[in-house]
């Protein structure tokens, strides 16, 4: 068995479903990021459970979709442009309607005044079926490799590493 975080990466069989399943949540995790690069809050809001709880560091703390809808539109405010690079996604399901993702995300983003700047960081989430069918995340937290350049004023949640 191999390991990696404490889980198990061990490649086993999925069931049909389970391969639609992680489609559908692969695309819901780039539908985000596409949200993101093209400013539409209400789509980045379309992502989350309407109970949700989002995590992106001290200062940005959301519960409920409508909250992240606010965030992100402050948030994506700021900037003339982004673009999102996600991968590395691992899915393990916990029960048919219940699965767990992470993710890395590079995002560059473009403010309106100054040089631009890159986040590498991870994205931890849990996702849930909704009755419609469709997957959706309901708990998110973005954890920060780092920023290049350092960006003074964000404060993020830090990617743990081992010593």
């Amino acid at each position: 068995m191999a390991r990696v975080d404490g889980r198990d990466v061990t490649a086993t069989p999925d069931t049909d479903s389970h391969l639609a399943d992680r489609e559908a949540i692969r695309e819901l995790l780039f539908a985000y990021c596409r949200a993101c690069d093209v400013n539409d809050p209400d789509a980045v809001a379309a992502c989350f459970t309407a109970d949700c709880r989002a995590d992106y560091g001290p200062d940005a703390r959301t519960p409920g979709a409508e909250a992240r809808r606010i965030q992100a539109e402050n948030d994506l405010a700021l900037f003339e442009a982004t673009s999102h690079l996600l991968g590395n996604v691992s899915i393990d399901f916990e029960g048919s309607d219940r699965a767990r993702a992470a993710s890395v995300v590079h995002a560059w983003h473009q403010p309106h005044r100054g040089e631009p700047w890159s986040l590498h960081a991870r994205y931890e989430d849990v996702l849930v079926r909704a009755p419609s069918g469709d997957w959706l995340i309901d708990e998110r937290r973005l954890l920060v490799a780092g920023t290049q350049p350092k960006q003074e004023g964000w404060r993020f949640n830090p990617l743990p590493r081992s010593a």
